[in-house]
């Protein structure tokens, strides 16, 4: 696998570490941050990369095509990478040399503390944290990317989902009505400045939303008025909370 040179000392281990991990040693979950396991719904197998790549349908990418990146390791030190992607239904990134012809390496949450994917000239640069998390039944640990800067007095993070949804069928008539699909999802979740607090999904009403806010809440409901943001609208919520991280 061919990448960039290391960004410092740090970088050479990490580098290092990333080329020489075996996938052996894992399990299908493996216990990682105070007691949270990897997110791995689908379970993992220990095997090469191509085998992930064949048996993950187009949808449980974040994006199939390949870019340019950056892996972070769990321990420190980054490495630049010519070709990656994200992997939801394994909860891994797959890279691979710059020519895309080269085997294709899987690497697991377990290693990494994050990515961060380059811009293209169709879409800004993404920055993904390995997160611990709380939410649909679930007590674990994902990639999720960082709509707000680590650090800020409220953080939002999207979740991105790989799902099967069950086919459909018409007890009268015995017969499918609607067949099983593939589908990916994105949860909003909320993570406070406290220090090992996990992430929570974001409920999309007024009441919740505004309950974020604490005793600024009343400023940011009138922000919201002045400019026509809804709390039931996503990307409205992630503006209102960039606003209200501005608040002294």
């Amino acid at each position: 696998m061919a990448v960039g040179a290391a960004l410092n000392p740090a970088a050479a281990l990490a580098q290092r570490a990333l080329n020489n991990y075996d996938l052996t040693t894992l399990g299908s979950v493996s216990t990682t941050n105070n007691g949270y396991n990897t997110y791995l719904p689908n379970g993992r197998p220990e095997d090469s990369g191509a085998s992930f790549d064949a048996t993950t349908p187009p949808e449980a990418y974040l994006s199939v095509n390949w870019q340019a990146g950056t892996l972070l390791a769990a321990h420190g030190g980054a490495a630049r990478v010519p070709a990656m992607r994200y992997n939801l239904k394994y909860n891994l990134i797959e890279v691979r040399d710059s020519s895309g012809t080269g085997p294709i390496r899987p690497v697991p949450l377990e290693r990494l503390e994050g990515f961060t994917l380059r811009a293209t000239p169709t879409k800004p640069a993404q920055s993904f944290t390995a997160v611990n998390f709380l939410a649909k039944g679930d007590r674990a640990r994902t990639f999720m990317q960082e709509l707000h800067p680590a650090g800020s007095k409220l953080q939002l993070l999207a979740w991105y989902r790989y799902a099967v949804t069950a086919a459909r069928t018409n007890p009268a008539l015995g017969v499918e009505i609607q067949p099983a699909a593939v589908v990916q999802e994105v949860l909003l979740m909320m993570r406070p400045a406290t220090a090992g607090a996990p992430a929570t999904q974001v409920s999309l009403n007024r009441k919740a939303v505004l309950r974020l806010f604490g005793s600024q809440a009343s400023q940011v409901e009138a922000h919201a008025q002045q400019h026509n943001l809804r709390f039931d609208d996503a990307n409205h919520v992630v503006d209102l909370v960039t606003y209200y991280n501005s608040l002294p």
